[in-house]
């Protein structure tokens, strides 16, 4: 049974990744009064970054590093963080009400909740996650120390993600279904010039083998070579995470949505209904980038106070 919260926020932030957490600091200094909601911690999808190089500030730091700033910059503030995720979101005439363990109600909401990762949709993989199959390779590579790891994905995300594991494991194939990849040059040149690295170009997992322990241990590509592997990371795109909130919500055929499930705004990070932003990744948008989320953050804390001054 939901518990009940019986404060009224000017501002509910959902999701305190980068978008976030610069929503709450801008928010915070202006004297609102905030809630931070956050299903599991602070940071966001930056915590999967071993390294980031392109923050402005930072010659070079890894994502927890980053995101531990921000949050002891937040501290001082009087923030409040709760750790729950929201399932549902609802409006009143007066407020919003969301719905998690709890429920709460705020004069306005931005929405900050980022991605969720894109799975392959092999048969029975959901199966061999955290058996072989990953999502995070700084969460999870530790465990392949010295073994032969594949990466499948052509962005920065996956080569980020096959340079982090070239340093752990003993071999790392990354696999890309075209003869080029979209990374940045400098991450591009990188990998190749890696030694333990092996570039498998137009190539496709078109389905995987486990052993007797249930453990992937190869996989099987287009042209039905095996490839002898301990772990596979996926890092094939991002979902919009918007999903299960607006699921049975009243509000969903209210608001305007993109074909792949990302809220649409307009340059001042507004939904289309009064009182709702959206923040980072969420929204629907071409570029989504780190700096490009802090961005968005200080656009919609500033767009909620301009909205609160007139109610």
């Amino acid at each position: 049974m939901n518990k009940n919260s019986t404060s009224l926020y000017d501002v509910a932030i959902i999701g305190a990744g980068i978008a976030g957490m610069t929503a709450a600091l801008y928010l915070l200094r202006n004297h609102q009064k905030v809630l931070l909601l956050e299903n599991t911690g602070y940071g966001g999808q930056i915590l999967e970054a071993p390294i980031v190089e392109n923050y402005p500030g930072f010659t070079k730091v890894s994502g927890p590093e980053l995101s531990e700033h921000i949050y002891q910059q937040l501290k001082p503030l009087g923030l409040s963080l709760t750790y729950d995720k929201i399932k549902h979101l609802e409006k009143t005439t007066t407020h919003f009400t969301l719905t998690g363990d709890q429920t709460y109600t705020a004069k306005s909401v931005i929405l900050a909740t980022g991605t969720t990762p894109r799975r392959l949709n092999l048969i029975n993989e959901s199966e061999l996650i955290g058996h072989g199959i990953s999502y995070c390779a700084t969460c999870d590579g530790a465990f392949y120390q010295n073994q032969t790891v594949a990466v499948v994905g052509g962005g920065n995300s996956a080569l980020l993600a096959a340079s982090y594991l070239s340093h752990i494991a003993q071999k790392v194939f990354p696999i890309h279904r075209r003869n080029h990849f979209t990374a940045e040059k400098a991450l591009i040149s990188q990998i190749q010039n890696s030694t333990n690295i092996e570039i498998l170009y137009n190539q496709e997992i078109l389905a995987y083998h486990a052993n007797e322990d249930h453990h992937l241990d190869s996989l099987i590509l287009k042209n039905q070579q095996v490839l002898p592997v301990s772990s596979l990371f996926v890092e094939i795109g991002r979902l919009s995470s918007l999903t299960e909130i607006f699921k049975d919500s009243n509000l969903k055929s209210l608001l305007l949505f993109d074909q792949s499930g990302f809220i649409i705004t307009d340059d001042t990070c507004s939904t289309n209904l009064a009182g709702l932003f959206a923040a980072g990744d969420c929204r629907s948008k071409k570029f989504r980038q780190l700096v490009t989320a802090s961005s968005d953050g200080a656009i919609a804390a500033n767009s909620a106070i301009e909205f609160l001054s007139q109610i």
